[in-house]
């Protein structure tokens, strides 16, 4: 039920929002890939 509600919501959403959450994710990603080897 959880992926139809998902999929809805990202379906209304402008291409502008879903680049800008994109944009957040993959600052994301590279934010938890930096941090990690600067422990090693």
């Amino acid at each position: 039920m959880g992926l139809a509600k998902g999929r809805k919501a990202l379906a209304a959403l402008t291409p502008e929002q879903r680049s800008e959450n994109a944009r957040k994710a993959a600052k994301a990603r590279w934010a938890k890939t930096k941090n990690e080897k600067k422990e090693e």
